[in-house]
């Protein structure tokens, strides 16, 4: 059964945690954390597309050598865990060459789940995905943006399971 509040929640969206006091709004339970999880998509699939590119500009840049004071605890942790905060002079130059047109493309940051992967990897996705249209790389770094909110949900349910 599903026992957790919104405030549970925070931080699970990166900045935006109106996607889980929508999801908690509208629902009046979950089954279980996969139904949270598939209601959480359904929110932001429903919102205006100002509130789907505020969701994305809240993230931060992968840039390398990780300035702490522009991240939130969660993005800082996913960061190092990637070796974003290790990345070698021509990796982070990489980074911030792609960041720059990426961006000057899509008028959002690179968004992509960093756990699990290292940095030469975040780069490869990196260059395949700027060639991708505006409409399609909304709906990728959507996804990414769950993927995201999953891992972090997943992490919060065992951190309180350990206790």
């Amino acid at each position: 059964m599903f026992n957790y509040n919104k405030d549970f929640f925070s931080g699970v969206y990166e900045k935006s945690d109106w996607i889980v006091s929508a999801t908690f709004n509208r629902c009046i339970k979950f089954n279980n954390t996969k139904h949270f999880k598939e209601e959480l998509i359904k929110t932001v699939n429903k919102s205006k597309e100002n509130l789907k590119l505020s969701l994305l500009t809240s993230h931060p840049e992968l840039t390398g050598k990780i300035e702490v004071k522009n991240l939130t605890k969660e993005s800082l942790s996913e960061q190092k865990s990637a070796g974003l905060n290790k990345c070698s002079i021509e990796e982070f130059d990489k980074l911030h060459t792609m960041n720059n047109l990426y961006n000057k493309k899509f008028n959002f940051p690179f968004i992509i789940a960093v756990s699990g992967l290292n940095v030469a990897e975040i780069i490869k996705n990196f260059e395949i995905r700027i060639e991708n249209t505006y409409d399609f790389e909304l709906n990728e770094a959507i996804r990414e943006v769950h993927k995201i909110a999953s891992i972090r949900i997943d992490q919060k349910i065992k951190s309180l399971d350990r206790k």
